[in-house]
């Protein structure tokens, strides 16, 4: 079991750059890519963990009347972690590539259902680093009945 100690900076710079783009190649198909930079640092200029350099998202989406169906692919690149000792350097993480799929149906204009698998590539950060002290939800597959009134 790992226990840390949080020290809050007094100061921290978020700043960053994201940047979305769309195209429509068929009727009821959209792709999309969509790319994020974040440069977050202390007071002290030094970056802060947790927070990804890079993240980048590539969504299939189709729709055709009451039928829907899916695809997402994630990548985190650039990502630092503690090492849990004090006064060590934050470590590099490998890039984390995630994948899920969706599908829906809507059943009447009140009520549909879908299913969805994610996580599809079973990713285990543990197996990534052990400095992953938080599991990511092994491949899962998801049943919703959604209504709306």
């Amino acid at each position: 079991r790992v226990n840390y100690i949080f020290d809050n900076a007094d100061h921290a710079r978020l700043q960053g750059l994201e940047t979305v783009a769309s195209i429509k190649p068929l009727r009821g198909l959209t792709l999309s890519v969509s790319w994020q930079l974040l440069d977050a640092t202390d007071d002290t200029g030094a970056r802060l963990e947790k927070r990804p350099r890079h993240q980048l998202a590539l969504n299939a989406d189709w729709t055709d009347g009451r039928w829907r169906a899916g695809v997402r692919v994630e990548q985190q690149r650039g990502l630092l972690l503690s090492t849990g000792v004090a006064g060590q350097p934050l470590q590099a993480m490998p890039d984390i590539t995630m994948a899920s799929l969706h599908a829906g149906l809507a059943i009447s204009p009140t009520l549909d259902v879908g299913v969805g698998v994610f996580n599809l590539g079973n990713v285990d950060l543990a197996a990534k680093s052990p400095l992953f002290a938080y599991g990511e939800a092994p491949r899962t597959l998801r049943v919703t009945l959604r209504g709306r009134w």
